[in-house]
């Protein structure tokens, strides 16, 4: 990824960091203060992405939520613990935050 929103990055660590037993309350305190809305431990993402990454992002177990092939963008919800395997997958561009 050459680009990943900063607050994406802060929630990554902050859920590997946090012992499993706080790991959810810690997540969704950081979420709130960062001003993202996360559901059920996951963040809607807007991403910017080349060709033929979509069906790699599925096999991460992505869920995509809408995409346009064309102009290689994609919308998805990704799981907290996804963000670091997101940032290394080959043909990412950029992620950033999605707000309802």
């Amino acid at each position: 990824v050459r680009v990943l929103d900063q607050r994406l990055l802060l929630l990554a660590l902050a859920d590997m960091l946090a012992e499993p037993t706080e790991s959810n309350a810690r997540v969704q305190a950081l979420a709130s203060e960062l001003g993202v809305t996360l559901k059920d431990g996951a963040v809607l993402v807007a991403m910017k992405v080349d060709a033929g990454s979509i069906d790699r992002l599925r096999t991460l177990g992505i869920a995509i939520e809408a995409e346009e092939r064309a102009r290689g963008l994609v919308v998805a919800r990704v799981a907290i613990t996804h963000l670091i395997k997101l940032a290394a997958t080959e043909g990412v561009r950029r992620v950033e935050v999605v707000q309802p």
